[in-house]
């Protein structure tokens, strides 16, 4: 009886590690919910456009990303963690979503294919850093100088 015990842990443990994956690939947290925003990426031969996205809050953002180019291209971003791309390459006229979870960090976005990346296919996905309003100074206009 206590084999049949031993064996069953030991299976149900194997079993748990293998739901849990073993590639080595973050992929970050899980998107939950609908997309706070979804941002159009043109990708052309070899160039995304826009190559630069600022949001200023974490959460669930998707990128759909459109081949306007003339060879195959695909989408990933990666970065604090999140390492995420398109479930398959997208032939020339094609588009497909890409939807992740941000949180504050900077992220590169750009082609996994051959090396389209180092062509130039790559950008950047910027999360907080708070509003692009200056700082308020105040300034003192008492007349006896701190005296």
């Amino acid at each position: 009886m206590r084999a049949l015990t031993l064996t069953a842990a030991v299976a149900a443990v194997a079993l748990g590690l293998a739901a849990c994956g073993g590639s080595g690939k973050k992929e970050g947290a899980a998107a939950v919910g609908p997309p706070l925003k979804t941002f159009t990426v043109g990708e052309t031969d070899f160039k995304l456009s826009p190559s630069s996205f600022s949001v200023s809050k974490s959460g669930t953002y998707a990128f759909h990303a459109v081949n306007n180019g003339q060879v195959t291209h695909s989408l990933e971003i990666e970065g604090n963690g999140v390492e995420k791309k398109l479930a398959a390459e997208l032939q020339p006229g094609a588009s497909g979503d890409l939807t992740v979870a941000l949180t504050p960090g900077t992220y590169e976005i750009y082609c996994p294919v051959d090396s389209h990346k180092d062509k130039g296919m790559k950008g950047e996905v910027t999360v907080g850093g708070g509003s692009s309003a200056p700082p308020q100074t105040t300034q003192s206009t008492g007349g006896s100088g701190g005296y």
